[in-house]
This record gives C-alpha cells, sequence and structure tokens, in this order.
C-alpha cells in the first residue's frame, strides 16, 4: 500500500464517529406519559402502547397500556398495565399524526376511477336521440362525485392509523 493511502485510511478510521454512552438509550428527551408509543423487541412483532408514565432516557423499563385497548384509568390494574425492559428493545417509535391525508389522496383516487367508469357506463346507455338531448350528469361529474365521496372515507379510514416518527 502507498503511504498517502494507508494514511488516509488511517486519518479515516480515527475520526470515525464513537458510539456514546448517551447514544445507548432508545431516548433523547422526556416522552410524556400518555403518549402513543411502538415498541420493537430484539424478537417478535412491535407492540404499541400508551405510557402510563414518562419515558426517560435513564428510564430502565417502560410501562405502558396496550393499544388499541381500553384505556387504562386504574394506575393499580396489574392487568391492564404492563411493562417492558428498554434493555430488550431495538428501538422505538412515538405517534406523530395520522395517515388521514394519504387515506383521502388514495379514496379520492379510487373515487375518481370508480366515478368515471359509472359516468361513462351509464352515459354510453344513455339515447341521445330521444328528443330531450338530456342524458343526466357528464362523466367528469360523476369522477368528481366518487373522488369527493371516497377522499372523505379514506381521509376518515386513514385518520385511524397512526403516522410514526423516531423517538426524540
Amino acid at each position: 500500500m502507498k503511504p498517502q493511502v494507508s494514511f488516509f485510511l488511517f486519518a479515516t478510521l480515527a475520526l470515525a464517529p464513537v458510539q456514546l454512552v448517551a447514544q445507548d438509550s432508545l431516548v433523547r428527551a422526556t416522552i410524556d406519559s400518555g403518549t402513543l408509543i411502538r415498541m420493537h423487541p430484539a424478537t417478535g412483532v412491535p407492540v404499541q402502547g400508551r405510557l402510563v408514565q414518562p419515558l426517560t432516557p435513564s428510564s430502565t423499563s417502560i410501562r405502558f397500556c396496550h393499544y388499541p385497548a381500553p384505556a387504562c384509568t386504574n394506575p393499580f390494574d396489574t392487568s391492564a398495565i404492563h411493562s417492558i425492559s428498554t434493555a430488550s428493545l431495538t428501538g422505538l417509535e412515538v405517534q406523530h399524526g395520522s395517515k388521514w391525508a394519504s387515506g383521502a389522496l388514495w379514496g379520492g383516487l379510487i373515487g375518481a376511477a370508480a366515478g368515471g367508469l359509472l359516468g361513462a357506463l351509464v352515459n354510453g346507455l344513455c339515447d341521445g336521440d330521444s328528443g330531450n338531448g338530456d342524458c343526466g350528469p357528464s362523466t367528469g361529474a360523476y369522477a368528481a362525485i366518487g373522488a369527493i365521496g371516497f377522499g372523505v372515507i379514506g381521509g376518515f379510514i386513514g385518520g385511524g392509523k397512526p403516522k410514526w416518527s423516531p423517538a426524540p
């Protein structure tokens, strides 16, 4: 190896970031109780729950109530409140809004397509030579009505699905 290449390689490795002790924590800021979180255990499927007590960077366990489930209002109800060690988790996410916008978009697209097909079918079956020339709304109107109707339904469906972001 040439001396310049080996020096560059050595300098790159020497300047590479070293994992700090503070980075071992799942969170860097306190997360308030009542916040909806999604925990990723080392084995198994992710678990969703609402925090029963605040989660701090120094916390060794997370106390939560499963979500979706009935609200756990009694802090002494051991059947509803669960605890998991932070050491057993590989990741933690916090709810950051919902997917209502993407639900409305998908619903609107599906509704526009369905409405357009229905409008084309209705207008294709219309006998325009009947003398009055009135065949009802245009295909575009059917598409617009479908887009609005299905968009609203899609927004409601997406509003019930949480959007996740990494824990602060």
